[in-house]
């Protein structure tokens, strides 16, 4: 039973990623087939982000009421009804409300998916099956412009790409419907418990987070810092996936279906990264490995700089991947490790703010700037993040101003 909810919490994280690629890999068509300009991608991106912000700061109440197997299958059922909207955009009159409105919906269903399913597994399973849930949804994230590069390669169209997003969207949420007896029967482990500091009574699980406020939260010693490195990161890891493929398309002259490749180049190297790091987490030390990251990725800018061909562009994307793919799991482990287990539960909400505020601030920025700088962008952000997770301890922090 164990296996088989472990393997639908996978696919449902699956069910994240495709979605959240696929735009960036299509907007090039789209807004050539609607009349947009290309900076408009950016207030798509900031109505879905903004949307997950919102449904992450209600998903605790609504996991409290409906339990996290409901919040899963109403929040991946969101997902699939949003995306098949999609090719419906142009269709309308104003296709650009549309477009915004498709990207809110996604924005609900998608935070709601995340925060439960990040909660579930924290709870019941160890710090190597977090990589690795990451880990697929880079692989969602993957699926989604590959199979519009393929199918543009074949004459089809990016509505067609959504329409079959949107079937497999729906197909997950029957198996996530069939799958809903299966969230009471899972046994915590007692190592986990330790690892999160609760306690067993009664058979339940009783958590015993520290009430902290909100200014005394941020007063806490390396708060500030943490929350600049989620910021920066977040922000340039969906600024990378977002408008990469406009880059290589209009920057460097790649055809539209070789420059969707680099999109899901970017995100196969997420998911190898996460992978790796799930393989190698207890080995090296999340430090280390968000170390060894973070040099990758300003490598692989680099070279993205220099405007190699396109199969050196193509590795270096690839390598961007890679290396950011330990940041975010990585980090979020050390959490409590940082601010103590006791104040982890309000610090990593904090946290998660201020990552969706770098998701949905930046990357409409980024877009609004010369697509030409870009590369420079992402690099900037990458060395702030760098900067930042070096400057975190490994140790819990004092509360100081």
């Amino acid at each position: 039973m164990i296996t088989i909810l472990l393997a639908l919490i996978y696919i449902g994280f699956i069910s994240l990623g495709l979605p959240d690629s696929l735009f960036g890999a299509a907007w090039p068509s789209i807004r050539d087939g609607l009349g947009l300009d290309v900076g408009l991608g950016g207030i798509y991106s900031l109505c879905s982000s903004g949307a997950t912000i919102i449904s992450s700061l209600f998903s605790a109440r609504l996991i409290n009421k409906f339990g996290t197997g409901k919040l899963v299958v109403v929040s991946v059922a969101v997902t699939a009804v949003a995306v098949l909207l999609m090719p419906l955009v142009s269709l309308t009159a104003v296709p650009f409300v549309l477009l915004c409105s498709v990207g809110f919906l996604l924005g609900l269903g998608g935070g709601a998916i995340d925060a439960a399913l990040n909660n579930f597994v924290a709870l019941h399973f160890s710090a190597m099956h977090m990589n690795f849930l990451h880990c697929f949804w880079a692989v969602g994230c993957t699926v989604s412009p590959l199979a519009f590069s393929f199918l543009w390669s074949r004459g089809g169209t990016w509505q067609q790409c959504y329409l079959y997003i949107g079937i497999a969207q729906c197909v997950i949420t029957v198996m996530m419907i069939f799958a809903l007896p299966l969230w009471k029967r899972v046994p915590l482990k007692l190592s986990q418990i330790k690892n999160t500091a609760a306690t067993q009574k009664d058979g339940e699980i009783e958590s015993k987070p520290e009430n902290i406020k909100f200014l005394d939260l941020i007063k806490i010693r390396y708060m500030k810092t943490a929350m600049a490195a989620f910021f920066c990161y977040c922000a340039y890891e969906l600024a990378f996936g977002l408008w990469i493929t406009s880059y290589m398309q209009t920057v460097r002259g790649f055809s539209i279906e070789a420059a969707a490749r680099f999109s899901g180049a970017f995100f196969i190297g997420i998911a190898a990264g996460r992978f790796i790091s799930g393989l190698f987490a207890a080995k090296l030390g999340s430090k280390k490995l968000m170390r060894i990251g973070n040099i990758v990725v300003l490598c692989g800018v680099i070279v993205l700089l220099l405007r190699q061909n396109e199969i050196i562009s193509f590795i270096a994307a690839i390598a961007v991947g890679t290396g950011a793919g330990p940041f975010y799991p990585n980090l979020m482990f050390r959490a409590p490790q940082i601010f103590g287990k006791k104040r982890s539960q309000a610090a990593i909400g904090l946290l998660m703010a201020s990552a969706y505020t770098g998701l949905t601030t930046l990357p409409p920025i980024i877009g609004i700037i010369p697509l030409k700088f870009f590369p420079v962008a992402i690099g900037v952000l990458a060395v702030f993040a760098f900067i930042m997770a070096e400057v975190l301890p490994n140790q819990k922090s004092d509360v100081r101003g």
